[in-house]
């Protein structure tokens, strides 16, 4: 009777230890320490400019780029939050420009790795606004 648990026991650990890939059981550090540098931002349609997310410590500046001029748009508090199965960025402090103004909310990170960053939240007058990064 006892070899039926220790099997059952070793496939729920198995089973637990590769939801790693699944982003499950991450730390707020670790999460903290994958986001921190300068993230450019993906657009679906053609743009004038890029823009780039630079976290460092706990603030996020955004910068536009346009003709080579960096134009540093604006700067804010950002906090991550670790839980069981998803990750959260939280934004506050976004007040100079008001087309960022939504970006002041509790972000899912759907995906985070060393090159890419996606993020989901939802819209104030309704919807998922989603924002595409690549690392610089």
């Amino acid at each position: 009777m006892k070899s039926p648990k220790l099997v059952l026991v070793i496939i729920i650990l198995g089973s637990l230890s590769s939801c790693e890939s699944f982003d499950w059981f991450n730390t707020d550090k670790g999460i903290a320490n994958d986001i921190k540098g300068t993230w450019k931002r993906e657009f679906l349609t053609n743009s004038d400019f890029e823009e780039d997310w630079v976290f460092d410590g706990s603030k996020i500046t955004i910068v536009h780029i346009k003709s080579s001029s960096y134009d540093t748009i604006d700067q804010a508090d950002y906090k991550v939050d670790a839980k069981l199965t998803v990750s959260y960025l939280k934004i506050n402090g976004l007040t100079k420009d008001s087309t960022l103004l939504q970006y002041n909310n509790k972000w899912t990170i759907t995906q985070l790795d060393s090159k890419i960053l996606y993020l989901a939240t939802d819209y104030t007058s309704g919807g998922v606004l989603q924002r595409e990064f690549e690392k610089k």
